[in-house]
């Protein structure tokens, strides 16, 4: 991977879990990803950001090459958005839009680096690199991750895919 125009490469996947299965025995044997994109925000089931933490950890991904992408979920205008408060995420006394709390809390989950947005409103870039440096609060990330697991377990033993759940939350499926 060191020659030719391939200087480096990386993966991006909607759905780590697949990849994660698959290659579960393959570390030291495949060469290493140096990059790794994955969902990542506050509509990401447990297992996807297990999933995505578990192959960067396992390929020896740092934390300054794991991108996420589709922090709103596929739309930053969706109606969940109206239903939850994301600042709960920042530390307190933050003056911060419902879109950067968002923004921002998906650098946590998973843990990224860089996220990748798309938007046709300079506007609305403006505010989410604003959000950037905003202080989270990792006690209450930790006790969503924490729900977000048990949630999961639950729907599991149920028999119930934590992708049917998350969409009959915010119908909303991959973009």
């Amino acid at each position: 991977m060191n020659t030719g125009m391939c200087l480096s490469w990386g993966w991006a996947t909607w759905d780590p879990r697949p990849l994660h299965a698959a290659l579960d025995t393959k570390a030291g044997v495949l060469p290493s990803p140096q990059a790794l994109m994955t969902r990542a925000g506050l509509l990401v089931p447990a297992d996807v950001l297990d999933s995505a933490q578990h192959l960067a950890t396992m390929f020896g991904i740092g934390e300054s090459a794991r991108w996420g992408m589709s922090p709103f979920g596929g739309r930053a205008d969706h109606p969940i958005w109206e239903r939850v408060n994301p600042r709960r995420f920042l530390t307190p006394n933050q003056n911060a839009s419902c879109a950067q709390a968002i923004f921002r809390t998906a650098f946590e989950l998973p843990p990224v680096d860089r996220i990748a947005v798309g938007t046709d409103d300079p506007r609305h870039l403006d505010e989410l690199l604003a959000a950037v440096e905003l202080p989270v609060d990792q006690a209450a990330i930790a006790r969503y991750r924490q729900l977000l697991r048990a949630r999961g377990d639950q729907d599991r033993s149920r028999g119930i895919s934590s992708e049917a759940t998350r969409r009959a939350g915010s119908s909303n499926g991959p973009e």
